[in-house]
């Protein structure tokens, strides 16, 4: 089969996130798990809530709520101060996103 390109899906798929719920679904697991990317817990939490309040505005939670199980597995790896810290950067990047 064809080799993957780790560095262009990444591009692909951050593109993706600016309009795609499950883009940011998937983008917050490659952060958490260190697929193709360096893990960042911060980086996680950012693309699960940024996903959730998509969801949410959009009203298309998915049934089963995949982010806030997300979040909720994400958390207990995450000291307080990271949390703080991705709140702050959800804050800042959601007010250049709007």
């Amino acid at each position: 089969g064809a080799a993957v390109n780790l560095e262009e899906s990444y591009k692909w798929l951050k593109l993706a996130t600016e309009k795609n719920i499950e883009a940011r679904l998937l983008m917050g697991m490659k952060f958490e798990s260190g697929e193709g990317v360096p893990v960042d817990y911060q980086e996680a939490y950012f693309y699960y809530t940024w996903g959730k309040q998509g969801a949410y505005l959009n009203k298309k939670v998915p049934p089963d709520n995949k982010f806030d199980k997300m979040l909720k597995n994400l958390k207990p790896k995450m000291t307080k101060e990271q949390i703080d810290r991705a709140e702050l950067l959800l804050r800042a990047k959601m007010s250049v996103r709007n």
